[in-house]
């Protein structure tokens, strides 16, 4: 592995390089988990009723065994719906930090390549992380690059 790969190893410690950006998709996406959640809760109860509806219809209502048996189903279904909410939670947080990480990543990298280039002039090729979205981008720049040396060195040819 180069010495510039191993520059650029992700840090556990700071995922959060656009914390504006990343907290807001962050926030919309648990937003729309909550949305989601609310209309799944909202079903169930309505769904009870027509069961509770439908009890009552037929006299079950009074039944021990089916009151038993709709206090243990509630509480199953309450306490699976709260684990899917954590679970749901959980999976939504660890994916949007990792997943906005690998897209601001290469922007960060990039705008600090570019003022590397500015305080200091040209240090070497632009490189990416492993895994980070765009990975064609640095091939690219690094194109440009060159040919901006090499126009530069031969003048009166011009960038075209």
């Amino acid at each position: 592995m180069s010495s510039e790969s191993k520059k650029y190893k992700r840090k556990w410690s700071n995922y959060l390089i656009f914390p504006r950006f990343q907290l807001s998709l962050l926030a919309i996406n648990l937003f729309i988990l909550i949305g989601s959640i609310g209309v799944v809760a909202y079903q169930v109860r309505m769904h009870s009723e027509v069961l509770l509806g439908f009890a009552r219809k037929h006299n079950l209502h009074l039944n021990q065994t089916f009151i038993e048996m709709m206090e243990n189903f509630k509480g199953e279904l309450q306490m699976t719906l709260w684990l899917a909410v954590m679970a749901s939670v959980l999976v939504c947080l660890i994916f949007t930090v990792v997943f906005s990480h690998k897209v601001v990543g290469s922007l960060y990298r990039l705008k600090s390549y570019f003022k590397d280039i500015v305080s200091n002039g040209y240090q070497g090729k632009l490189v990416f992380r492993e895994g980070d979205l765009s990975p064609e981008i640095p091939e690219i720049v690094n194109e440009a690059i060159e040919k901006i040396q090499k126009d530069e060195r031969e003048p009166g040819q011009g960038v075209s």
